[in-house]
């Protein structure tokens, strides 16, 4: 870390210089000339220095869960970037009254590098080289907590407390569509609290007796969208069903493409997730598939704009049923 900053401040503009040292409450160098060295002549293992004109200031950058290099008395100044000190009085970042060493927070040199790119056109020298700087940090591991603006804080908890009163309209529709449907399919899954502030809210009903195959309703307001998809277990005859009406150019394809909006296919397993749209599907992709080692569904999603105006419930059970007719062949001995 010590050389890529030293290379990043022999080679930027001199303000560049100029600024970090301010930043970490060296004095300017006052026109002098600047040097840069990698290792430090006499320093610490893993420290550099700069020369300005007769002054010398030995820096060191470690990444966290480096141990910080001790820096020998002497008539250089010292600069530990990193490491756990904490800001010093006077707002200096980690110096204390008559201790040789200064130290800079990389919160702070982040920060500040942050307003010099935006000053630095990116197709300079200068520019170039903090946006690749600033890009190596999280590589090795430097990352900070950027915190919360005020605005944001404000507007959280009138957010929670709508997203709160959405919650409930979901619950409420959930309940009117709920009678119609549990009395085709018992009631399997609901939503649970937690996904309330996952913004994704379901039910689960049993399809067929004694099976894993179930219907899910859902609201994701991740993806903007309500869904409807049928899941089938593997192993079970309508999972084996669909691959074979798949793999066939027939009928379920061309039923499934006229629905509207088109649906998917979604394939999980622990390992993975695809979504295929259907009027992709071909043979060739479903007998590429490892079909056994996938739950599989086909989904159709309307957006939540189409959730607007009257007669939700019907208008829900409608598309509902137009995924289960065009289904028909590989519901034909689950749903009755």
């Amino acid at each position: 870390m010590t050389l890529a900053l030293l290379a990043l401040l022999e080679h930027s503009d001199r303000s560049v210089l100029e600024g970090f040292l301010a930043l970490a409450g060296l004095s300017p160098p006052e026109g002098a000339e600047a040097s840069f060295h990698y290792p430090a002549p006499d320093g610490p293992p893993g420290a550099g220095e700069i020369r300005l004109g007769d002054r010398r200031i030995r820096v060191a950058a470690v990444a966290p869960g480096e141990p910080p290099p001790e820096f020998p008395p002497g008539t250089a100044e010292g600069l530990l970037v990193g490491g756990p000190a904490p800001a010093g009085p006077g707002g200096l970042p980690g110096a204390e009254e008559g201790e040789p060493v200064r130290r800079l927070s990389w919160e702070r040199l982040d920060r500040w590098l942050e307003e010099a790119a935006a000053v630095h056109d990116p197709d300079t020298r200068t520019g170039f080289l903090i946006r690749q700087f600033r890009a190596y940090l999280p590589e090795a591991g430097i990352t900070w907590f950027r915190g919360f603006d005020a605005e944001e804080l404000d507007r959280a908890p009138r957010a929670f407390r709508e997203l709160s009163a959405f919650h409930r309209r979901v619950g409420e529709l959930f309940e009117q569509v709920g009678s119609g449907f549990a009395a085709s399919w018992p009631l399997l899954r609901t939503a649970r609290p937690e996904d309330l502030l996952a913004g994704y809210w379901f039910r689960d009903y049993a399809v067929g007796s004694g099976g894993g195959d179930f219907l899910r309703v859902a609201l994701d307001l991740g993806a903007g969208e309500l869904q409807i998809a049928l899941w089938f277990e593997p192993g079970g005859g309508a999972h084996g069903r669909l691959q074979l009406a798949l793999a066939e150019e027939g009928g379920l394809s061309r039923a499934l493409a006229r629905l509207t909006p088109p649906p998917v296919l979604r394939l999980w397993s622990a390992a993975d997730e695809r979504h295929i749209p259907v009027g992709d599907l071909d043979p060739s992709r479903i007998h590429a598939v490892d079909w056994e080692a996938y739950t599989a569904a086909v989904q159709v999603a309307r957006p939540l704009t189409d959730l607007a105006g009257e007669g939700l419930p019907d208008r829900l059970a409608g598309w509902t049923r137009a995924l289960l007719d065009a289904l028909a062949p590989v519901l034909s001995e689950v749903v009755h």
